[in-house]
């Protein structure tokens, strides 16, 4: 698979594996080499709905409008440094020291990281991690890996005050998105398949950045609308004519390009979709991005969490998912 990877990087590349072989396989994943594994015994409707979402996501990523709007970027934004040197560390199987030292390297990076590691979630009310490493192996790879991105994709962006304010805004969005998502997960899925979702909340809305990077005036006329209609930032890019070509589309697509993993690349591009393709975990966090995105109260995580598992949303999700056990 890994050759098959370097020859053909657009492949995706599944993989069938027994429990015992899980550890081994979640490695072959946060290294890049298998987009997505399905356990053994599987089951042949999940399996089918796996497949059938490759193709829907491969026909979204290919509508003209999206493919003319990415083509009028005079130069695509390449994949920051960093976070190449990182992909090149985990793929040689450098120890965590090593990895450390790389990342201590930038600030804002290792800052955030720590912020993230000392949330309540992470840390579990212990106390403090002072130490970038205690932090990094409490977070796992996947994670860092998804935080060196954006953080250091963020930090390369020449943007001035008001637009520096908005990028604050998408992230603070990401980061409690992921917050309550992952909390949950916790609650209601397999432990093991945590390290696939662990940091999805975190790029699912490069697309915006993207838009406020090389699309300001259009990002701005959503904003605008937002307002003027008080609608979602969704429903104000269609009721606009972007459909096909939205923030969802766009942060799909480039992700695809830059080679993150297929559960970035699909929970960027169907965030916003209804699709009987798709996953629980999928559809769970749709919930949570819509929740997080009316609800902008200034509360914890911990209390914004108690207020999601009150919706009717929520509880029948839950009714779903127990009666599919």
């Amino acid at each position: 698979l890994k050759i098959v990877k370097e020859k053909y990087p657009y492949i995706v590349r599944f993989v069938l594996s027994g429990y015992v072989d899980k550890e081994y396989v979640l490695s072959a994943i946060i290294q890049g080499i298998v987009s997505m594994y399905l356990a053994k015994p599987w089951n042949i409707d999940v399996i089918h709905k796996c497949i059938k979402r490759v193709f829907e996501i491969k026909e979204i990523l290919n509508q003209n409008n999206l493919l003319q709007l990415i083509g009028s970027i005079d130069k695509l934004p390449g994949i920051p440094a960093l976070y190449q040197d990182l992909i090149q560390m985990i793929d040689e199987k450098k120890s965590i020291p090593e990895i450390v030292a790389l990342v201590e390297k930038d600030i804002a990076i290792s800052v955030k990281i720590l912020h993230v590691a000392n949330s309540a979630f992470y840390n579990g009310g212990n106390d403090n991690l002072n130490s970038l490493e205690r932090a990094m192996i409490n977070l796992g790879l996947n994670a860092i890996k998804d935080i060196v991105f954006t953080v250091s994709f963020a930090n390369e962006l020449d943007l001035d005050a008001k637009d520096a304010i908005e990028l604050e805004k998408i992230s603070a969005h990401s980061w409690k998105v992921n917050y309550l998502f992952t909390n949950l997960f916790l609650k209601l899925f397999d432990k093991q398949d945590f390290v696939l979702w662990s940091s999805a909340g975190i790029s699912h809305d490069i697309g915006k950045i993207i838009q406020l990077l090389y699309f300001p005036a259009m990002y701005h006329k959503i904003v605008e609308a937002i307002h003027k209609n008080h609608s979602s930032y969704y429903h104000a890019e269609i009721s606009l004519g972007y459909l096909g070509a939205s923030h969802s589309e766009l942060g799909g697509y480039l992700l695809r390009m830059w080679n993150l993993s297929n559960n970035n690349v699909e929970t960027a591009t169907l965030h916003h979709k209804i699709s009987d393709s798709g996953s629980e975990q999928l559809e769970l966090f749709n919930l949570v991005d819509q929740f997080v995105s009316m609800n902008n109260a200034n509360c914890s995580n911990e209390e914004l969490i108690e207020l999601f598992e009150e919706t009717e949303k929520f509880k029948n999700f839950l009714k779903k998912i127990k009666q599919a056990l």
